[in-house]
C-alpha cells in the first residue's frame, strides 16, 4: 500500500465524517410522528405550561449545533461549579487557620460552642444541597 492511498482514505474518512455532523437527525426527531406531536402539544396546553408558544415539532438541528451548544453550557456549570467550590474551600481553610491561631480566646467562646456553630452550618449546607 502507498502512502498516497492511506492519505486518501484519511481525508475520505475526515470528510464523511465532518458530513455527518453537519446532517440533520431527521430520521431520531421525537416529534416526527403527528400523534406524538399533537400529545405533548395538547399536553403543554392543558398544563398551561410556561413555554408552551416556544413549541415548535418541526424544529431541528445538526450534531454541530448540538455540540456547540452542550459544549457551551458545560463551560458555564462548569466555571461556577469551580468558583462557588473554590469559595467553600477558602471558607474551610480560612477557619482552620484562624482556628490555630487563638481565635476561640480572641472571640470568647469555647469549644462547645464553636462546635455547634459548625453542626449548625453543617445542617443548613446539606439541607441547601437537597434539592440539587
Amino acid at each position: 500500500m502507498s502512502i498516497s492511498s492511506i492519505d486518501k482514505k484519511d481525508k475520505a474518512f475526515i470528510e464523511s465524517t465532518l458530513l455527518d455532523l453537519e446532517s440533520v437527525k431527521k430520521d431520531e426527531h421525537i416529534f416526527q410522528d403527528p400523534a406524538v406531536a399533537e400529545y405533548y402539544y395538547n399536553l403543554y396546553e392543558e398544563t398551561k405550561y410556561e413555554c408552551r408558544t416556544h413549541f415548535d415539532p418541526e424544529f431541528t438541528w445538526s450534531e454541530k449545533e448540538e455540540k456547540k451548544v452542550t459544549w457551551k453550557n458545560d463551560w458555564h456549570v462548569t466555571f461556577w461549579s469551580f468558583m462557588m467550590f473554590t469559595a467553600l474551600n477558602f471558607d474551610r481553610t480560612n477557619l482552620q487557620q484562624a482556628l490555630s491561631d487563638n481565635f476561640l480566646e480572641d472571640l470568647n467562646l469555647t469549644t462547645n460552642q464553636l462546635n455547634t456553630g459548625k453542626t449548625i452550618n453543617l445542617v443548613c449546607f446539606l439541607a441547601a444541597e437537597l434539592p440539587s
